[in-house]
């Protein structure tokens, strides 16, 4: 009996070994590289591998258990047995000297690198002497190594443990590009205010892949149903693969920070154009008012004209000249109206401009000082002044329309001075006639007092 025992236990041991081990529950690493796989705000494994793996496991009924891993503890994970599967892992010689690969790839990534959407960086001699991220032992991030290495471009590098923190490294500056899976990173790149470069690089397969010598008979299901299924194009497989790729977004579609960009470009662009529509129709109705304000002015000016040439007096205006001490000296003419042509014997033309010494050749100071106070205070004043120039008597009175500027309306007076001259002498000639009839009466009183009393004397 105890070698019957034996016996069974050994055949047990023998036929359970490594590659025949159960595979009912199989813990399934999985890091975030959409859209082959991911994890949702819900804590679902989500992509292309997750979908593939559930449709496999319904029919060879395994029980998946997603763990939530970064690539390097995938990696580390699958030789420590904390997992029994790793999903999107890319072919190299090291990593097969510890794991074993499906046969059948899930499908094809290319490597591609993101930048900042300035411009700066549009081929690899732009990368020269530059830092690139490059997520911790990625398959793609090492393939860029190599391809810089060929054509003669030294760059720094910086891994970091997941490919969003190698985007946020590009967005925050901290690198001048960062290497990804080219869907991960058209997925992603509008929310790190991103571009894709140019710069694309070695396609390569993806698989699955367990610990070396552990679960082949897992990796031989998968192939199996992965060769069935491409054999079909209206497949499960197919059917999956367009839509975890065919939405995500490629160099020809605008990214989110270009959305933005162009929504924010065509609001501005509205609020301009309702700016220049309001500024147009401010211009229109400005302009009515400047044309009837011209109008206006014109018709102003001719009746001032007008008013100017009809007067009768003589009517001028000027402009005060003062020293450095603000003292007016002389003033020139601005305007002069017919009458004044009239008056002074000379046309417009030889008037106007030329100051006051050069039209009287006279430097009278009171007229100067009277003129300057009036275009300086702007109090008007009423005098008479006689014009040893024109020989003749002023009525004048002197306004200032503006700051320093005086006009002056003149009536000659002349006549009515001669009058009042000649009237001042017959009023002084009868004064002395009755001065003199007044001492005739008094020496004819006194005479007559006289001779009576000389009677008296002769008649004693």
């Amino acid at each position: 009996m105890y070698r019957f025992y034996c016996l069974a236990i050994s055949l047990l041991i023998l036929f359970a070994g490594p590659g025949h081990a159960s595979v009912s529950r199989i813990k399934v690493g999985i890091f975030p590289l959409e859209p082959m796989s991911f994890i949702d705000a819900g804590g679902t494994a989500q992509g292309l591998h997750p979908s593939l793996l559930r449709e496999i496991a319904k029919r060879e009924d395994w029980a998946l258990t997603f763990v939530p891993i970064s690539w390097a503890e995938g990696l580390e994970g699958l030789q420590t047995g904390n997992i029994d599967l790793m999903v999107s892992i890319t072919y190299s010689k090291e990593r097969a000297e510890v794991m074993d690969y499906s046969s059948e790839p899930a499908m094809e990534v290319w490597g591609q690198l993101f930048v900042q959407p300035d411009g700066q960086i549009e081929e690899m001699a732009d990368l020269q002497n530059r830092r690139v991220g490059i997520m911790h032992k990625d398959i793609n991030g090492i393939n860029f190594q190599k391809m810089a290495e060929k054509l003669g471009v030294e760059c720094s590098y910086t891994a970091y443990p997941n490919l969003s923190d190698v985007l946020a490294a590009v967005r925050e500056k901290r690198v001048a590009a960062g290497v990804t899976p080219q869907l991960f990173g058209l997925r992603h790149a509008g929310e790190y205010n991103l571009a894709p470069s140019s710069i694309q690089f070695s396609p390569s397969p993806v698989y699955y892949a367990t610990k070396k010598g552990e679960n082949n008979h897992l990796l031989s299901r998968i192939d199996a149903h992965l060769q069935r299924w491409k054999t079909d194009k209206d497949s499960y497989y197919f059917q999956q693969l367009n839509q975890w790729t065919s939405g995500q977004k490629t160099t020809h579609i605008i990214p989110k920070w270009l959305w933005f960009t162009l929504i924010s470009f065509v609001a501005t662009a509205l609020i301009l154009l309702g700016f220049i529509i309001l500024f147009k129709v401010e211009i229109r109705k400005r302009t009515r008012e400047l044309v009837q304000s011209n109008s206006d002015l014109i018709h102003s000016e001719a009746r001032y004209r007008n008013l100017i040439e009809s007067m009768i007096q003589p009517m001028a205006l000027h402009e005060i000249i003062c020293d450095e001490n603000n003292k007016p000296v002389d003033y020139i003419f601005l305007d002069v109206n017919p009458a004044y042509e009239k008056m002074v014997g000379k046309t417009a033309d030889q008037i106007v401009g030329k100051r006051s010494q050069e039209l009287f050749e006279e430097n009278d100071k009171e007229w100067t000082d009277i003129f300057g106070r009036v275009a300086l205070t702007g109090n008007a004043e009423h005098f008479e002044k006689y014009s040893d120039a024109l020989d003749c008597h002023f009525d004048l009175v002197a306004y200032s329309p503006k700051e320093k500027q005086f006009a002056v309306v003149a009536t000659d007076i002349s006549e009515r001075v001669k009058m009042q001259q000649e009237q001042q002498r017959l009023q002084d000639k009868l004064l002395h006639a009755q001065k003199l009839e007044s001492l005739g009466v008094l020496a004819g009183g006194i005479a007559h007092d006289f001779n009576n009393i000389l009677m008296a004397v002769l008649g004693h």
